[in-house]
């Protein structure tokens, strides 16, 4: 769906009073390649965000933002795309450049994400890198229908 729809916006806010989700618990993530201007973008965060709900910057490193774009939103977490994971296997980009891609996105946001993570090589090397991020893909789970998350979060007797 797109955030900057009017209707969507309502679908969420109503489905939200509904069922009594606490906004804190919902995040919508913002592809890199919405096409959107700035201002629009602005004023649909900050309808999120005055509600409770957090804003993510989905798959960076595929679209055309920069860093003007980025710093200019009031978004709460960058993840970066599985194009930019992949390369740690291969070696193919420097531990600078990433170093310094979490730094500026941590003075942005508050969380990086690392997505697409799929071999303990990648874990390794980004817990112990950069063990403030966090890291999600199929090396821990791959997409589960609800049947099979509800049943996993059972056995796993979480408080």
């Amino acid at each position: 769906q797109d955030l900057l729809s009017e209707s969507f916006q309502r679908k969420v806010f109503q489905m939200i009073d509904e069922l009594n989700i606490k906004p804190g618990m919902i995040m919508m993530e913002l592809t890199e390649r919405q096409s959107a201007d700035l201002n629009s973008l602005q004023k649909v965060i900050s309808l999120f965000n005055d509600k409770g709900i957090s804003i993510a910057i989905d798959d960076f490193g595929t679209g055309y933002s920069n860093l003007n774009w980025l710093s200019s939103l009031q978004i709460d977490e960058i993840k970066i795309d599985k194009s930019i994971t992949d390369s740690i296997d291969e070696y193919s980009i420097s531990n600078n450049l990433l170093s310094g891609l979490v730094e500026i996105f941590k003075d942005i946001t508050h969380k990086v994400v690392f997505e697409g993570v799929e071999t303990s090589t990648q874990v390794n090397y980004l817990t112990e890198m950069f063990p403030e991020c966090g890291v999600q893909g199929w090396y821990y789970s791959k997409p589960l229908s609800i049947d099979k998350l509800t049943k996993l979060v059972e056995d796993a007797n979480l408080p």
